[in-house]
């Protein structure tokens, strides 16, 4: 388990927005991951996965295992064994890259296996799919979305107006991020997961794939933390 180094005081952001910094790492403070990766963005962004608790100093706010959050680079001292390994995926001139699954959990075939299938049809219901990407309909603007309600690639590079993508990619992509950035969250914060029936499972994914993964014991979020919590 590799740990990085604040420089100095650093934030954590929910997205690559500063406006949604959420916690505070301070100056010499270390924090376990499972991987750190670059934002082609050319704002010195990376992205990092939590592999253990942490309280911040002031707020007491507790981000938990699986966590994703955005980090500046160049407050951190990385090692070299905390990069997120990737390969190259072709599916059109141009693409973007992809998490090399390897690196985490198996096979997407792998990864579908291990969500009920009762999880799909939930959230494949209530999303639909559209190989083209457009704006949200509540904003009219961000995020972007395609597929099956994705708002993001595997590498975390955001969907993109003018994107399209085949029914293939779509199902590959679906997968890939229910399953890293819902799936494993919520298996690894929401008490009594494994006691819980598919469809329950279900229903929570398909929340929190709306609501965000981390929604459990958030601010708003009261009602459903505590019904997720009473067995």
């Amino acid at each position: 388990m590799p740990f990085i180094t604040a420089r100095e005081d650093a934030g954590l952001s929910q997205t690559p927005s500063s406006q949604d910094i959420d916690a505070i790492i301070t100056s010499g403070q270390k924090l376990a991951i499972d991987w750190v990766q670059k934002q082609d963005n050319g704002a010195g962004l990376g992205q990092v996965r939590l592999a253990g608790n942490y309280t911040c100093p002031d707020s007491r706010k507790v981000l938990r295992v699986g966590d994703l959050r955005y980090i500046n680079l160049t407050r951190f001292d990385i090692p070299e064994d905390a990069w997120l390994k990737q390969s190259a995926t072709q599916d059109k001139p141009g693409a973007h890259q992809a998490i090399s699954l390897s690196s985490t959990t198996g096979s997407a075939q792998a990864q579908k296996g291990m969500i009920p299938p009762e999880v799909a049809a939930i959230n494949h219901y209530f999303e639909g799919c559209r190989l083209e990407a457009y704006p949200d309909p509540r904003t009219k603007s961000l995020p972007i979305t395609i597929g099956w309600g994705s708002t993001f690639y595997e590498d975390m590079k955001p969907i993109q107006l003018g994107d399209r993508i085949s029914q293939e990619r779509a199902d590959k992509l679906y997968e890939f991020n229910c399953y890293h950035r819902f799936w494993t969250v919520l298996e690894a914060n929401v008490p009594f997961w494994h006691e819980m029936s598919t469809k329950q499972q279900a229903a929570i994914c398909s929340f929190a794939y709306n609501m965000g993964a981390d929604f459990y014991g958030s601010d708003g979020c009261d009602t459903v933390s505590r019904n997720v919590t009473e067995r």
